[in-house]
């Protein structure tokens, strides 16, 4: 009688057992879906100061004087439930479901002054789009400091970011010295 209590109870906590992961996994697949777009940067480290130069369209100094945070309407589709749908019909059918909608992710726009410029376009203000936070590669800019930049022109865009020299001009590493001698 021992030994079938005991097989019993083994019974009783495998299914036990199973039932947790399965609720685990539920809970995981929900979490998950509930989650907004993750974000995640990585780069090749920057190069010399000279190299930096040349890879980019714009290199300047100047001090922030505007950040605008910009949040781009949210695309018109279906919920996620109506979406699944869509595209489990189209596996059957061979059509293709409904188009998926664009997004397009937030950004900053820093405004600078500048003070010195080493390349590009002559200005005397300069407008950088930015990814958001460093996750997405952008460069924390904060209003009033001084920046050296180095900038590339991306679909009409000046864009940096954290896999440059940028940095701010107290910062050595930014190639300053090179800069101001001619590099």
């Amino acid at each position: 009688q021992f030994i079938q209590a005991d097989a019993a109870s083994r019974r009783g906590l495998i299914q036990a057992l199973d039932a947790m992961r399965i609720l685990n996994s539920l809970l995981l697949v929900a979490l998950a879906s509930l989650s907004g777009p993750a974000w995640a940067c990585t780069c090749i480290p920057p190069g010399t100061p000279a190299h930096e130069f040349k890879q980019s369209t714009h290199v300047f100094v100047g001090v922030v004087t505007t950040v605008e945070y910009v949040e781009p309407p949210p695309p018109i589709h279906l919920n996620w439930f109506e979406s699944l749908i869509e595209d489990i019909r189209s596996v059957f059918t061979g059509r293709k479901g409904l188009p998926k909608p664009v997004r397009f992710n937030p950004y900053n726009v820093f405004t600078f002054n500048v003070q010195e410029q080493f390349k590009g376009a002559r200005s005397q203000v300069l407008s950088l789009r930015e990814a958001p936070d460093s996750a997405a590669c952008g460069y924390p800019f904060e209003r009033g400091k001084t920046y050296v930049v180095y900038a590339q022109t991306h679909q009409g865009n000046l864009v940096s970011g954290i896999c440059s020299l940028t940095g701010q001009v107290t910062d050595s590493r930014t190639g300053i010295s090179q800069l101001r001698a001619g590099i």
